[in-house]
């Protein structure tokens, strides 16, 4: 025969399986960080102006890659700059190779032809290179630099641009 005790012990011994069950589920279904030279895809969106306006400032390389300014704001001769997106989950980061990007660099040309300033979205597969601690940022070309800090650096390849759709 059992008594009150066990019966209550049995139900929370078996809501304590219940729980964890549950917990190791939904840590398990979460994202799990991508490590430096990781591949993932970088969503953001565009406006042609951003080929002129998006810029960063740093004194030094950064994961191997160059901010298009030196840290006083003074150009600096890069082939393939970082510069600052936005993704579509509003997280700032530092990407290499977007407007040099063969689909990128296509759109950009028919934009500024037809004179179109309509927003786009870029998906590109990419390498996260690392984080910057702290860099220096702008989002037009007569904007002051901001100070925007734990930024994760990546370099793009294979990018495809789609309708922006709000």
């Amino acid at each position: 025969m059992t008594s009150v005790a066990d019966r209550i012990q049995k139900k929370w011994l078996l809501l304590g399986g219940f729980v964890l069950v549950v917990g190791v589920v939904v840590w398990s279904s979460q994202e799990q960080p991508v490590p430096q030279g990781g591949e993932l895809e970088f969503t953001f969106t565009l406006v042609p102006p951003d080929a002129k306006g998006l810029a960063c400032s740093n004194t030094d390389p950064i994961e191997g890659e160059r901010c298009e300014f030196d840290s006083e704001g003074a150009p600096v001769k890069v082939e393939h700059p970082l510069r600052p997106y936005t993704t579509t989950s509003q997280e700032v980061v530092l990407l290499a190779g977007v407007f040099e990007d063969p689909a990128v660099a296509k759109w950009l040309q028919e934009a500024d032809k037809k004179n179109d300033d309509a927003r786009i979205v870029v998906h590109c597969g990419g390498t996260l290179l690392g984080h910057a601690p702290a860099v220096k940022v702008h989002w037009a070309p007569d904007a002051p630099f901001d100070v925007a800090s734990d930024l994760r650096i990546g370099r793009v390849k294979n990018c495809r641009v789609t309708t922006w759709q709000p």
